[in-house]
């Protein structure tokens, strides 16, 4: 028998933790009126992402949050992104 991974496992973890960090400046000022917003940011924000247009220039993420899985199994590999100052004006 062969055992096969078919998702990246640290996903919806990591979905959970920028919400956290997103909410927590929410949470210290407004308390519990925050709570309202909690399940709405990351579909907000999913909305807003979709409308950035994609060019040559546009940002890449390499998401192996906990190490890359399959194939060629690798747990010391890490996330990374590029290309964040080309839309932002960054030098």
């Amino acid at each position: 028998m062969i055992g096969l991974e078919a998702g990246q496992s640290a996903f919806g973890d990591t979905y959970a933790w920028y919400k956290n960090l997103l909410m927590w400046p929410m949470k210290k000022f407004f308390g519990a009126q925050a709570n309202d917003f909690e399940d709405k940011i990351i579909p907000v924000l999913s909305d807003e992402a979709s409308k950035v247009p994609l060019d040559n220039d546009s940002e890449l993420a390499v998401d192996w949050l906990n190490g890359r899985r399959t194939p060629d199994a690798n747990q010391e590999l890490r996330g990374g992104m590029m290309g964040t100052h080309a839309r932002y004006g960054c030098t």
